[in-house]
């Protein structure tokens, strides 16, 4: 049978039309990226990862902080010389802040066995221990922390000038003395700046631990001048010590002869 060739463009045509009619059902039906202009990114291991398949974001606000606030402190009410203790405890007696500082009168004392003048306070008592040495007392009246202080001076005439090494063995002879009386004594560095008729006086810092009484300190000064040896000891209730020194520096910076 023979076909004419007028009828096979036609055919062609045909084919073309069924041909692109089957390529639009494939992109529909396989919804292949650039069938509708989405495009995705691959995770690696061959399969596609959208925006269905993340985890949720967690939209939950976070908790403030809560704060426990400090406790309020009432202090314990203080009343001169006593503090009121905590409930069930004893109240203590505590020291005053502002101790009364210890003051002294002086008056000028001469003495014809010393061949020496100087001031003391006006209402201590002056008692003769030797032709070289006075001592004199506290009233008890007038003692604080129940130790009456005690100043004794001595001068030592000599035939020959003395020198400090004279003065230092005076002073370590008085030392002992002390020792004897005051087993415990503990003594300071010795120091050399208290002076005596413009020489200088050698000296001893101490203090004494008492079993049954408040501590008591003092101070031993020795200066050689010219053919003197003249020593200063000072014995007072360690808690107003410094008060007493002032006699210590009283009674050496007025001896005369």
């Amino acid at each position: 049978m023979r076909m004419g060739y007028n009828r096979l463009p036609r055919l062609i045509a045909l084919l073309l039309i069924a041909a692109i009619a089957l390529m639009g059902f494939s992109a529909c039906t396989l919804k292949l990226p650039w069938a509708n202009g989405t495009a995705t990114e691959g995770d690696g291991d061959g399969t596609d990862q959208t925006e269905s398949t993340l985890p949720p974001v967690n939209k939950q606000p976070t908790p403030t902080p809560k704060i426990t606030p400090e406790p309020t402190i009432t202090p314990r009410p203080i009343d001169m010389a006593v503090e009121t203790a905590a409930p069930g405890s004893t109240p203590l007696l505590i020291e005053p802040i502002d101790k009364p500082k210890r003051t002294f009168v002086y008056v000028e004392y001469a003495s014809t066995s010393l061949g020496l003048a100087f001031n003391v306070p006006g209402d201590w008592i002056e008692t003769a221990l030797d032709d070289e040495t006075v001592m004199f007392s506290e009233p008890p009246a007038t003692a604080m922390d129940g130790f009456p202080a005690e100043l004794i001076v001595k001068c030592v005439q000599n035939s020959s000038n003395q020198a400090s090494d004279d003065a230092i063995s005076a002073l370590n002879g008085l030392v002992e003395s002390l020792k004897i009386r005051y087993p415990n004594v503990e003594m300071s560095l010795r120091a050399d700046n208290n002076k005596i008729l413009g020489e200088p006086g050698y000296y001893y810092n101490f203090r004494v631990a008492q079993e049954n009484a408040k501590a008591i300190r003092g101070r031993v000064v020795v200066a050689a001048a010219n053919r003197l040896l003249i020593s200063v000891q000072l014995l007072a209730p360690a808690g107003y010590y410094t008060d007493y020194l002032d006699i210590v520096r009283e009674v050496r910076t007025s001896i005369k002869q």
